[in-house]
Order: C-alpha cells, then sequence, then structure tokens
C-alpha cells in the first residue's frame, strides 16, 4: 500500500486521509457524546449538593453566629427528607462541632471541622463549605452524601464505547500512519535544511526525494534554490571578511603610523638635545659655565628619554598582559609621603603651594602592589604639577563605600588649566594629551594617563577625572585596599620629613678592589670612570669565563676582590652560570648582579643564583657608589 501511495498525486493522498480521518473523528464523537452524557449527569448531582450546600450555608449563618446550637440542629434536621444524605454537621469559626445530623448513630461527623473541598470517603462524597456573613466566615458546613449513581445502562454504554473507541483509534492509528508517512517524509526532508540555512549553520544539506510526485518536484526545486543561495552566501561572506580584514588592516596601519609619529617626536626630540648639547661641550670655545649648563641639560633629557620608554614597556606589558601586579602589607604613610616627595621639589620651583591630607580613619597598613601604587600617584601629581603655573597641589586620602567592600580614595586637586569637556573621555587613552599646543608648552607624552588607568584596574580600582577649563582639574584613584578586619585605624598621621638625596658624591668613596664583569666597552669605561672617581681599584673582563678566572685566581693569591659586579648576560658564560660556578668553588665574597632587564623575577633569579644583590641598568650613579660603599666598607 505505500508503494502505491508513493506514485499517487498529492491530491489523492489528501483525499484518503480526509475520508479516513473524517470517518474516524465520526465514530469518535459518538462515544464522546456517549461520555458527555455520563459527565453531565455526574456533574448534575455535584450540582445539586453544591446547591443544597449553599442553602444551608445560608439558613445556618444566623445560628453560627450567636452559637445556637439548637438552631442548628433544627436546620440540620431538614436533611434527613433527602435519602442521599447520610450525615452534616455544623462547625464554628475555631473548627469545633456545633451541631450535627447522622443517620449512622455510630458514625458521627468529626468533632474538628475537616478542610474545605470535596472529597471521596468510602461510597461517600464529602463537602466541606464556608459559611459567610456579610463577606465574612462565620463557620464551616459538612455534608456527607452517597456517590452519585447514573445507573447501570449508563455505565454499559459507557463500557461498550470504550471498547469500540480503543478499537476505533488502533485502527486510526495504523492508517494515519501510514497516510502521513507518505506525505510527511518528504515534507519533513525538508525542514533541516531549512532550520539549518535559517540559523546558518550549515548551507550545504539537502532535501532527500522519496518520490516523483509534486512534493517530488518540490524537492527538486528547493534543493537548487538552496544552491544557488550557497554559492550567493559564499560570495557575501568573502567579501564581508575581506571588507572587515581591509578596515582591520588600515586600523592597524593608522594606529602603527600614529605611535611610530608621536614616537619619533618624543624620542627626537630629546635625542637632538642631548646629541646637541654633546657637540657644544666638545666645542673648545665652551666655557666651563656653559659646559655646567649643558650637562645639565643632558642629564634631564637622559633622563626624559629613560622614562618615555620606562613608559612604552610598561604599556606594551600592559597590553599584552604580562605585567604582574605583586600585593603585599604596605605602611600607608610611608607609601603616601614618598610618592608626595617625588614632586614635592617641582613644585616648590614652580611656587606652587603642596600639601597631603589624611581624611577621616585610616588604615595603619593596607595590601596592595606598592611599586604601581606609587607610580600611580608620582604620575597623576607630576601631571598636576605639570599643568599648574600658579595656586596649589593637594592630594588627598580617604576611605569609601561600603565596609564589605570599602575602597581607598586619593584624589589629587590642582589650580591647574583644566581639560575641555570634549577631550574629557579620551584623557586616559595612549598619547590624548599629544596635540601640538599642549606638546610644545609643557612636553610630555600622553602614556602617563593611560598606565595609570590600567594599572589601576589591576590594582582592584579605577581612576576617574573632572575638570573645568581654567578652574583645574580633580583626577580620583581607587583602589582595592586588601582585607580591612581587625585592621588598626587612625585619624591622624605623623608628618614625615623626606630623606635628603645625596648630593654630595665625597661621601660615596672607598679604597677597595673591584672586579666589574662586563661585555660592553663603553659600559665598562663608564663603570670604571665612576669607581676609580670615588677611590677604587679597578679590574674589567668582559665575558663570564674571564670572571670566574679572575675572581679564583685573586682569591687563590689571598688578595681576593671586595667586591664583584656581574653583568647577567655577557657571551661564553652568562652573569648566571658565572655566579654559580663561583659558589660551587667556595667563594664567598659579595656578588652584585647589573641587568638591563629589570623584569618581574629578575632579581629573585639573580639572588638564587648566589647573588647579594641587584641593581638595573641604565647604570645610577649614586645607586652604584651605594652599593660599592655598602659592600667595601670595613666593619
Amino acid at each position: 500500500m505505500i508503494e502505491r501511495l508513493r506514485h499517487l498525486s498529492i491530491r489523492v493522498k489528501l483525499r484518503l486521509m480526509l475520508c479516513t480521518v473524517l470517518a474516524v473523528a465520526l465514530l469518535m464523537a459518538c462515544f464522546a457524546f456517549v461520555g458527555l452524557e455520563f459527565g453531565e449527569q455526574h456533574e448534575v448531582e455535584l450540582a445539586r449538593n453544591a446547591t443544597l450546600a449553599e442553602v444551608m450555608t445560608a439558613n445556618l449563618a444566623s445560628a453560627l453566629v450567636f452559637q445556637h446550637a439548637d438552631a442548628a440542629v433544627e436546620t440540620l434536621a431538614a436533611l434527613r427528607v433527602r435519602q442521599d444524605i447520610h450525615g452534616a454537621a455544623v462547625y464554628s469559626v475555631d473548627g469545633y462541632r456545633l451541631a450535627y445530623f447522622s443517620r449512622d448513630p455510630d458514625a458521627p461527623p468529626p468533632r474538628k471541622a475537616p478542610p474545605r473541598g470535596n472529597a471521596t470517603l468510602g461510597e461517600h462524597r464529602i463537602t466541606v463549605t464556608p459559611v459567610m456573613l456579610d463577606d465574612e466566615r462565620v463557620g464551616t458546613l459538612y455534608l456527607q452524601s452517597a456517590q452519585p449513581n447514573v445507573g447501570d445502562a449508563l455505565l454499559k454504554k459507557a463500557l461498550l464505547s470504550l471498547v469500540v473507541l480503543v478499537v476505533c483509534s488502533v485502527i486510526a492509528l495504523m492508517i494515519g500512519d501510514a497516510l502521513a508517512s507518505a506525505i510527511s517524509r518528504p515534507i519533513l526532508s525538508l525542514v533541516e535544511p531549512a532550520r539549518a540555512f535559517s540559523l546558518g549553520k550549515n548551507t550545504r544539506i539537502r532535501a532527500r526525494k522519496y518520490a516523483d510526485d509534486e512534493l517530488g518536484m518540490l524537492v527538486d526545486r528547493i534543493n537548487e534554490m538552496l544552491e544557488r543561495i550557497e554559492h550567493d552566501t559564499e560570495l557575501r561572506s568573502r567579501n564581508e571578511e575581506l571588507r572587515l580584514e581591509n578596515a582591520r588592516v588600515e586600523e592597524v596601519a593608522q594606529a602603527r603610523a600614529l605611535f611610530l609619529a608621536n614616537m619619533r617626536h618624543e624620542i627626537r626630540t630629546p635625542m637632538t638635545a642631548i646629541l646637541g648639547y654633546i657637540e657644544l661641550i666638545a666645542d673648545s670655545g665652551t666655557s666651563v659655565s656653559e659646559r655646567d649648563t649643558y650637562t645639565e641639560i643632558i642629564r634631564r633629557n637622559g633622563r626624559h628619554l629613560l622614562d618615555l620608554i620606562n613608559d612604552i614597556l610598561d604599556l606594551s606589558k600592559i597590553e599584552s598582559g604580562r605585567l604582574d601586579v605583586e600585593m603585599m602589607p604596605v605602611q600607608l604613610a610611608d607609601l603616601v609621603y614618598d610618592a608626595a616627595e617625588t614632586v614635592r621639589v617641582k613644585a616648590a620651583e614652580k611656587g606652587l603651594a603642596f600639601s597631603v591630607e589624611f581624611e577621616g580613619a585610616l588604615p595603619v597598613s593596607i595590601e596592595t602592589d606598592p611599586t604601581r601604587l606609587r607610580q600611580i600617584l608620582t604620575n597623576l601629581l607630576g601631571n598636576a604639577v605639570k599643568f599648574t603655573t600658579e595656586g596649589s597641589v593637594q592630594l588627598r586620602v580617604g576611605l569609601s563605600g561600603a565596609e564589605s567592600e570599602p575602597k581607598l580614595e586619593f584624589e589629587v586637586l590642582d589650580t591647574g588649566i583644566g581639560i575641555p569637556e570634549a577631550q574629557l573621555s579620551s584623557v586616559f587613552d595612549p598619547f590624548a594629551q599629544a596635540d601640538d599646543s599642549t606638546t610644545r608648552r609643557f612636553g610630555g607624552t600622553g602614556l602617563g594617563l593611560a598606565i595609570c588607568w590600567r594599572l589601576a584596574a589591576r590594582l582592584g580600582g579605577s581612576v576617574s577625572v573632572s575638570s573645568e577649563p581654567g578652574q583645574g582639574s580633580s583626577f580620583l584613584l581607587q583602589i582595592d585596599p586588601g582585607p580591612l578586619d581587625g585592621a588598626r585605624l587612625v585619624e591622624q598621621f605623623e608628618p614625615r620629613t623626606a630623606e635628603p638625596e645625596v648630593d654630595d658624591l665625597s661621601v660615596l668613596t672607598g679604597t677597595g678592589r673591584i672586579l666589574v664583569a662586563e661585555d660592553g666597552i663603553d659600559n665598562q669605561r663608564l663603570v670604571r670612570a665612576f669607581l676609580e672617581r670615588a677611590g677604587y681599584q679597578v679590574e674589567v673582563v668582559g665575558t663570564g669565563t674571564a670572571a670566574v678566572e679572575t675572581a679564583l685566581d685573586a682569591w687563590a693569591r689571598e688578595e681576593p676582590f671586595e667586591l664583584i659586579l656581574m653583568d647577567i648576560h655577557m657571551p661564553q658564560r652568562d652573569g648566571y652560570g658565572a655566579t654559580r660556578r663561583l659558589r660551587s668553588e667556595g667563594y664567598d665574597g659579595p656578588i652584585v648582579a647589573l641587568t638591563a632587564r629589570a623584569m618581574k623575577g629578575e632579581r629573585e633569579e639573580c639572588l638564587a643564583a648566589g647573588c647579594d644583590d641587584y641593581a638595573s641598568k641604565p647604570i645610577d650613579r649614586v645607586r652604584l657608589l651605594t652599593l660599592a660603599e655598602k659592600y667595601t666598607r670595613s666593619d
């Protein structure tokens, strides 16, 4: 039968299906009528009980209000004329039985009111209805009636109808399944390609052809349409990918061009000053006082160039996710005063009032990365001093937020030039400050605030700004201070005077012998000059292997070096290997590592290799002589 149906037209199939479904529907309707009759008789009995309950509750309301048991008994006695009522009871509002009636003296109604509603108890139906008076419940009515009996004839009809219904259902199911299989499978084969196409998952799925009828022809046409759509979709997808790729390449190219342009300007500016003034110093016609001035200019531009390089490296590490933070306990006041002292001198040189205020109760110690927090504060304070020509710069420190999630706030306020409202949204973008007028007047790279914004996020906080041109700016730094449960809070911190920087290098002198292991010729000369001018005897080697041999030879002659300055990155054998070799030979003299990498973990790696201390390049003269004096002085 299925094979014959496959070659019939869809109209014939639909006719057969319609006739079959109609015949089955009529047959089922007949028996549904019997069921409805059964149900209606049942509902009639229930309605009679509901009506009786409604009448009785109306008659019992006054008796319940006045708690007249006799009146309630008389009202219930009227139910004796109803043979189907086996018992009844009325309960007061507190749920206890006030009066009752029962045909069976041995089975009176319960003493406490059951839950309201309808229930079946053996051969009886229980109806529990509230008794209401003026929308207020004054009691409960309990009716116990016989189950409605619709008659044996009706029951037989119902049973017969049920049997016929089951048989017809099975037959209808078999016929309907055969018909549905012939018609629905081709149609269903169209569903999956349509669903996949609409969801954009797979446009290569095709509908399966089951027959050569109209549905088969429809399947062929739809498959052809899918092939054309697939082809068009692939073309559009390729075009969109090319467009996005071109846009991305163009954006990257523009960003690279902008970055290189800014870097070219920022690097060439100090380099021009450095190289130019070096030529002036070398000129024989330059006086001593001019040489001193030019030297200071070179030093200032060199430091600016170093700051620029550090900013670029920091931003690069942050953007690439390689900048780690080291959380540790930090004395809040010490960190704030350290950051403030770095800019206090610059503020004084410009005649600006500079102050630090601690507001409210603050923790003595917090948990954060002191290096990165100090870097943020120094940048914010430095910017405030740089862009303020008169007035004041102020740093306020306080706590805010809920006790469960407190935030430590650092607010930097100045009376400087302010920031136009149109530029506030981009002030934390890299190079946002680098417009010609601002750069020419104040200098800077425009990287400082971008770094501050990203570092603040790493410290569990944020940086925001509010400003008014000509009136000044306010930068608010919020960080997570770590857990403060049980932390000691104080209302006031003692002012601290910063230790003066060492200006007189004559206090950093010595007479010891120092071995310098450094492969760079220029750095060799620089370190030798710093140390020899301070009074030290210096021997220089260019490889790690030579450092080991020279140090062990002097040690064997009982003329060991008081200090070894070990460059970490050298040919043949690096500083790590040289230090490990010396320690393995029993050499116990002080070794200080010198490295230009200055990355996280470098210090720990140097100490693990056996070094006693660590210094990063570029070499700072004061830092170098301080280390030399520390490890060569006589105890």
